[in-house]
């Protein structure tokens, strides 16, 4: 939800709030009752495809993290044994190339992490025989290049989070335009009848369609204070003067 939405729909349910609690004034109406009924049911709509949508941001950010984090300790362990037989053998050139801490891993963006992850796969692979010595099995280089391809392949093609993200915004106008609707073309009007008759009901009906903005905090002007006059210095006496 933008804010813009969200300072809506948190008006819708302030009045669905004040239409629920005078639900005995307006209930033998029938249609003010089914106007009421479609609000309260495109509410829960709201509410339901914003909570979908939330699960994509933090779900695929979660599951990314995952995979992140899979790939960093399965780079971190090949490039562990890799510099120690590089150490061992006297092999500058392969030390230097797969010389990575963990948390150097972990500081790096995710398209240059790729590189170099993969990187170091290709320098282990050459001497995977070597590396059998110090620990590390065909099976381990394996996870590590698939890991190398799940997680680049989740930051350059997010395509089904993309698709689902823009059903779910043109889903969130569409019903927060039609809780509009139903506000001001079948409430709206129907509310007319509690101006005089039920005048609290009324008013705190007409507060609630209030849209305030709460993302946003208004600071109370204050008045400048006014210097203070000048203070006349006091005269010298006769002798100093």
């Amino acid at each position: 939800m933008t804010d813009k939405q969200e300072n809506k729909f948190s008006m819708f349910l302030m009045v669905q709030r004040v239409l629920d609690s005078n639900s005995p004034l307006w209930s033998a109406i029938t249609a003010f009752s089914t106007a009421c009924s479609d609000f309260r049911n495109n509410n829960k709509k709201i509410k339901e495809i914003n909570t979908n949508q939330e699960f994509i941001y933090t779900g695929i950010a979660k599951k990314k993290a995952e995979m992140r984090e899979k790939l960093i300790t399965a780079t971190h362990k090949v490039a562990g044994a890799a510099l120690s037989y590089a150490t061992s053998t006297d092999d500058t050139r392969l030390a230097a190339a797969v010389d990575f801490t963990y948390s150097k891993l972990n500081r790096t963006r995710d398209t240059i992490l790729v590189d170099i992850c993969s990187q170091i796969y290709n320098q282990a692979n050459a001497v995977i025989a070597a590396l059998a010595a110090f620990g590390i099995t065909p099976a381990d280089m394996t996870s590590l290049e698939n890991s190398i391809t799940v997680f680049q392949e989740s930051i350059v093609n997010p395509r089904e989070a993309i698709n689902a993200k823009a059903q779910y915004t043109s889903d969130l106008r569409k019903y927060i335009a039609l809780g509009d609707s139903i506000l001001k073309k079948r409430i709206d009007p129907l509310m007319r009848q509690f101006k005089s008759t039920n005048p609290v009901f009324y008013e705190n009906y007409t507060s609630a369609r209030a849209v305030i903005d709460i993302g946003v905090r208004h600071q109370k002007e204050t008045t400048p204070v006014p210097p203070a006059p000048p203070i006349d210095p006091e005269p010298l006496p006769d002798e100093e003067r």
